[in-house]
């Protein structure tokens, strides 16, 4: 038996005893279970984001895979590019204070070094998330800033070169070599600088580089001229002056023994005196000068024709240390 009540239809039930609504159609039951279905659709949206976000999906496993392998290799090119670096100021500070002082030429000016310090992006990558595209950013500076740098220094370089050309003759009456033989830099003491003196107990400047040897060890001009003074000291002790012309002078402190006199020619390499410990000395040791225009200037910067670029930046280290003199 069928019953009609406000547009709905129901049916007596002689089994359960109970009447039950009939839909006229199937749009009429999903009106009636809209709520149900939505709410299950939202359920299944919240279960796959959980689900998404716990359980990874195999391309998305290898896409996060390929991630970490650029990621450690753009950290491997920073590495290379800060090696790069550091090799390109070092080039620069050799062009300043090693071949540009012993030519004679003025160091390039302030504005044109510092083109080699701006950085320009040649490429925005907005695709990129925030941190990719500030660490590829970073790079592409770092990479336009080595670009910059290097052209500067190659047009340094250049100018260098022709002024060597020019000055061949000049290059013989440079200091060019280490005063004493000296294997893996082992006799390498106190450098140019403030340096606390060991008999005076008074911090002053060292304005030399001292080298540790035995009493006697050979002691050699560092380069083509002729002898200026030998004679004896209070505080240097026996010592050798060397003129070698282009206002360049050498001197050898605190010697044992000359092999040389006063206006005799020598040349770079040759035996001009011996090691010893006198004048305000604490021990056998050479004291070594450089003087460039009457001034004294650091004597590591004129042992380029002794050493490799890796040694040369090794007493350059060593000669800093904050260690006594021995003078």
């Amino acid at each position: 038996m069928k019953l009609s009540q406000q547009n709905k239809y129901y049916t007596y039930s002689t089994e359960n005893l109970e009447y039950k609504e009939v839909y006229k159609n199937t749009w009429q039951k999903y009106i009636k279970n809209y709520p149900l279905f939505l709410s299950g659709f939202f359920a299944c949206i919240i279960i796959f984001r959980v689900l998404s976000i716990f359980i990874q999906t195999p391309n998305e496993k290898r896409l996060l895979k390929e991630k970490d392998q650029l990621k450690s290799e753009f950290e491997f090119l920073r590495g290379k590019l800060d090696d790069t670096e550091k090799k390109i100021n070092s080039l620069s500070l050799k062009d300043d204070s090693l071949y540009r002082t012993i030519l004679g030429i003025k160091p390039l000016p302030k504005t044109m070094k510092d083109a080699g310090k701006g950085g320009a992006r040649r490429k925005q990558l907005n695709n990129l998330n925030p941190d990719d595209r500030q660490m590829l950013s970073s790079m592409q500076d770092k990479v336009e800033q080595l670009s910059s740098k290097t052209n500067v220094l190659d047009y340094s370089l250049n100018e260098v070169y022709k002024e060597v050309l020019n000055n061949k003759e000049k290059l013989n009456h440079v200091p060019a070599i280490m005063p004493i033989h000296n294997k893996d830099l082992q006799r390498t003491g106190s450098g140019f600088g403030m340096r606390f003196h060991p008999i005076l107990k008074i911090k002053r400047m060292h304005e030399g580089i001292d080298f540790y040897a035995m009493k006697g060890t050979e002691v050699y001009a560092t380069a083509d001229g002729v002898v200026e003074s030998s004679r004896y000291s209070t505080t240097f002790g026996n010592v050798i002056v060397i003129s070698h012309g282009y206002n360049i002078e050498t001197l050898y402190a605190h010697l044992s023994k000359f092999n040389v006199k006063v206006g005799q020619k020598v040349k770079r390499g040759q035996v001009i005196a011996f090691v010893g410990s006198t004048g305000l000395s604490s021990g056998p040791h050479l004291h070594y000068e450089v003087h460039l225009d009457n001034k004294e200037v650091n004597p590591v910067h004129y042992f380029y024709g002794d050493l490799t670029a890796k040694e040369y930046d090794k007493i350059i280290e060593l000669s800093e240390r904050e260690v006594y003199s021995m003078d």
